[in-house]
């Protein structure tokens, strides 16, 4: 959504006649928008390429290539049948609205599950407008995938890897003289942005009037959007520093580039303003220091003042403590994905993560404290995890059910652009080959090495080895989510004369309500800290031990008892 968006802003910019037809929006409409919010979770299962292959190759996919998974928010076969039923109609849409434009030239932008969607509808397209020029682009055209998807099929004038909002008004106009690139280099490489004031802000003109029509038609559930994205920076400063060994979201581009802070702020007001919108959320791959530093304290200074408050998502580090998480909350900020991916130690070292366990621990108990909610995956099978990164979660897990348990349990796969597609013998990882579903997304003959970006591979894993300790994981971890989303407990702390009165409604918990002593108290709000197990002297750790109110965590120990902000650290 915000790159066409930020295209279209820019083709204007430019002295272009542009628009965006928001073809994922069509599609939710045909099927049904939480039936759409199921395929847009099923990378794993690639039902979305899956779904178009034979519109975009002619070939059937066999019954066996289409798997279906037991999670409440995966596909079902039911959802597969119905969505392959309307496929025609649903294709019929959306090349009639292009005809109808009568554009000269038709750009698709592609990222994850749209690569075949798109060369069914370019196919399309081309059927009813010969002479038009059709490109592709997007995070899936980025080299070498790129040049990979132009050799597959010669259904797009030109395949375009890069950052257009400079150049592609500019190789527009030359496509509308009726020039095109020659067969063998129809795969383009656009530089990277000189600076990142050269992209505009978004129009979403475009989106607004497809959802309001849509809406008002009553194919689309009232209340959309739900929010809008915006982009404050490009790159990952974490991952300049220490590329997270799993992630390939950056692309080859990893080096941060953000925008000024007053350019974030008037992006957001200008967002706010002309469309009504109080929900943003920031597509940047890391909160930017200078972002938190500079513009959180500016919104957080103009929230009391607004009308409706502003809510924004960010992604950002576990690093961030209890003063910065409440900047966040202050700010807007209500959710964030946080990266804490496990409570291991050795896991998170292995990662790169730049955080420990016990960190994490602290993370999730400032946030909850804060009222941010920090998102997260457990991400399992990581080359050479051990038993005891399991035992430990489970060991842990009753204690913390009041902090917010990871969404769901996500075996680590192997991403292009990842060090571990980069270099897999490092980590001891073989056999890495393109998801299964590539071999009928894909007519045969075409490179899916190149073309793919997720993989998948062996390795040397606790989790994978040993199917009955990943059974009891996830017995742990559903034990976990049942208790959150019971209405999740509670273990809060507010002051009661010299000490702290407790409130504790876990499963395990002792007493629903207790007060601390003077000097239990002191010693809790220490050990808000993690703290080594060795060092710690003090006769009342017995009792905080006793009532779960302090865990020990790979020789740490932590407080988890949530602190209300009124009292004193």
């Amino acid at each position: 959504m915000l790159g066409p968006s930020l295209l279209v802003a820019a083709l204007r910019r430019d002295g272009l006649d542009a628009h965006a037809l928001y073809a994922n929006v069509t599609f939710a409409a045909h099927i049904g928008y939480d039936r759409y919010r199921r395929f847009t979770l099923s990378s794993w299962r690639m039902h979305g390429d899956l779904l178009f292959a034979e519109a975009a190759w002619g070939r059937p996919v066999p019954d066996s290539a289409v798997v279906f998974g037991p999670r409440v928010d995966a596909v079902t076969e039911e959802d597969w049948a119905i969505s392959v039923g309307v496929l025609d109609a649903y294709i019929t849409e959306v090349v009639d609205a292009v005809v109808a434009a009568n554009p000269k030239v038709v750009g698709f932008s592609s990222v994850f599950q749209q690569n075949v969607p798109s060369v069914a509808l370019a196919k399309a397209v081309r059927a009813r407008l010969p002479d038009v020029a059709i490109l592709l682009g997007g995070a899936n055209a980025l080299r070498p995938m790129g040049r990979g998807i132009a050799e597959a099929t010669d259904v797009f004038d030109a395949v375009v890897a890069g950052e257009g909002e400079a150049e592609l008004a500019g190789f527009a106009r030359k496509l509308m003289t009726g020039w095109r690139p020659p067969n063998d280099e129809r795969f383009i490489v656009w530089p990277r942005l000189k600076s990142l004031s050269l992209s505009p802000t978004p129009e979403f003109d475009d989106y607004f009037a497809q959802v309001e029509a849509l809406t008002h038609d009553g194919r689309l559930p009232e209340g959309l959007p739900l929010a809008l994205p915006f982009e404050s920076a490009r790159g990952c400063w974490w991952g300049e520093r220490s590329h997270c060994t799993f992630c390939g979201l950056v692309g080859p581009e990893i080096a941060e580039r953000a925008h000024t802070p007053e350019r974030v702020l008037s992006d957001i007001e200008t967002l706010v303003e002309r469309w009504g919108i109080t929900e943003l959320r920031a597509a940047d791959d890391l909160l930017p220091i200078k972002i938190q530093k500079e513009v959180l304290p500016e919104l957080a200074r103009r929230q009391p003042l607004r009308d409706e408050p502003l809510r924004f998502f960010y992604e950002i580090k576990s690093h961030l403590r209890r003063r910065e998480l409440d900047l966040l909350a202050a700010a807007g900020v209500f959710e964030v994905q946080s990266g804490i991916e496990s409570l291991s130690t050795d896991t998170l070292k292995a990662m790169r993560k730049g955080t420990t366990g016990p960190m994490n621990v602290a993370f999730l108990r400032d946030a909850r404290a804060a009222g941010v909610d920090p998102l997260w995956n457990w991400m399992v099978a990581f080359p050479g995890d051990q038993p005891e990164d399991y035992e430990a979660f489970l060991r842990l897990a009753p204690f913390i059910t009041h902090l917010r348990p990871p969404v769901c349990v996500v075996p680590v796969r192997i991403d292009r652009f990842s060090p571990y597609h980069a270099d897999p013998a490092r980590w001891n990882i073989r056999d890495v080959t393109p998801f299964p579903g590539m071999r009928w997304a894909w007519p045969e003959g075409a490179d899916l090495e190149t073309i793919s970006y997720h993989f998948t591979g062996t390795v040397d894993s606790a989790y994978t080895d040993d199917p009955e300790l990943a059974r009891r994981a996830h017995d742990g971890l559903d034990r976990w989510l049942e208790a959150w989303h019971a209405g999740p407990p509670e273990l809060v702390a507010v002051e009661d004369g010299d000490g702290l009165r407790i409130r504790d409604t876990r499963g395990i918990a002792m007493d629903e309500e207790v007060t601390l002593s003077a000097a239990s108290s002191a010693l809790l709000l220490r050990l808000e800290k993690p703290t080594p197990l060795d060092v710690v002297h003090d006769r009342a750790l017995g009792v905080l031990l006793q009532r779960g109110f302090v865990v020990q965590h790979e020789g740490y120990l932590i407080s988890v008892v949530v602190r209300e902000a009124d009292v004193r650290q």
